[in-house]
C-alpha cells in the first residue's frame, strides 16, 4: 500500500492506492488494483470496492501507478454538501465527485485530469489536505509544490471560509527565497486583534506556530531543512488568511 486517505468527516470511508509499476510477463501483463475504496472501515470484514475507473486505461500498460490519495469535503454554490476525492499518478493528478453512491450502485467512476495547464503530466508523490479552510497541497515529483483551495469547507466542526490573501490585511512577505529569515509586513484591519503564524512542510506537518498581536513580524527558518513550505497567517477573527510558499 502506498498511501490511505480518510474522509475528516467520516471515519468509516477510507481510501487506499498502490504503486505498480506493471512487471510483464510474456505479452500479459500481471495487473495489481491500484484503487481501492470503503464505508465500513471500522468493521470486522471492511468491503473494499475497485474504484480505478477509467484510471485502469491510461497508460500504455493498462493502469496506472498511484502514488498518493486524498477525501476532501466542501459546500456547493448552492450550499449543498460535496465529497471530492483525489488520486496523485504517475501520469498527473486526477479527482471524481460521488466515488461512494458510484462503487456501491455498481458502476465505475469517472476521473477527471487536474490542473492540466500546471501540473500537466507531472508525478504527484503527495497530497495534503486541511479541512479547517479546504486547502489542499500537491507534492511533484521534480516539479515543484503547488496549493489551491477547494471551496468552503462542509466539516461538521467547519468555520466560513476566510478571505484569503488580502493585501489589507498583509501587505507583503518577503523574501520567499531564503536561507534564514522570512518577513511579513500587516495591512490595516482594524477588526483585527491578534494573528496566528504557522509553518507547514510539503506533507501538511506544522512545523511552526506563534501567536502575536497584529504587527509587523519575522520567522526564522535557517533551523528547518532545504525545501518548500507554507506560510500560513490567520487572523483572531478568522476572516482573513494569507498563504505563501517560500523555498529554503
Amino acid at each position: 500500500m502506498q498511501d490511505i486517505a480518510v474522509n475528516p468527516n467520516n471515519d468509516n470511508e477510507i481510501m487506499v492506492v498502490i504503486t505498480n509499476y506493471g512487471r510483464t510477463v510474456g505479452a500479459v501483463f500481471n495487473n495489481v488494483t491500484n484503487i481501492l475504496w470503503t464505508n465500513d472501515a471500522k468493521s470486522a470484514s471492511p468491503t473494499w470496492r475497485i474504484a480505478e475507473g477509467n484510471l485502469a486505461g491510461t497508460t500504455t500498460s493498462g493502469f496506472i501507478s498511484a502514488r498518493s490519495c486524498m477525501i476532501t469535503v466542501k459546500k456547493d454554490g448552492s450550499g449543498n454538501p460535496v465529497t471530492e476525492y483525489y488520486v496523485g499518478t504517475a501520469a498527473g493528478l486526477f479527482a471524481v465527485e460521488n466515488l461512494g453512491p458510484t462503487l456501491i450502485g455498481g458502476g465505475s467512476p469517472t476521473w477527471q485530469r487536474e490542473g492540466s495547464t500546471t501540473l500537466n503530466y507531472a508525478v504527484i508523490n503527495s497530497l495534503a489536505y486541511r479541512p479547517d479552510d479546504n486547502v489542499l497541497l500537491v507534492g511533484t515529483h521534480g516539479n515543484g509544490l503547488y496549493y489551491t483551495f477547494l471551496g468552503t469547507s462542509n466539516l461538521v466542526t467547519g468555520i466560513n471560509n476566510p478571505v484569503i490573501n488580502d493585501k489589507d490585511f498583509i501587505t507583503a512577505v518577503y523574501p520567499t527565497i531564503s536561507e534564514s529569515i522570512i518577513q511579513y509586513r500587516i495591512g490595516n484591519k482594524t477588526d483585527v486583534k491578534k494573528i496566528s503564524v504557522q509553518l507547514f512542510n510539503m506533507q501538511g506537518q506544522e512545523m511552526y506556530r506563534q501567536e502575536s498581536g497584529y504587527q509587523n513580524g519575522s520567522l526564522n527558518i535557517s533551523r528547518y531543512s532545504k525545501g518548500a513550505y507554507i506560510l500560513s497567517i490567520y487572523s483572531d477573527n478568522k476572516k482573513y488568511r494569507h498563504v505563501q510558499q517560500i523555498i529554503r
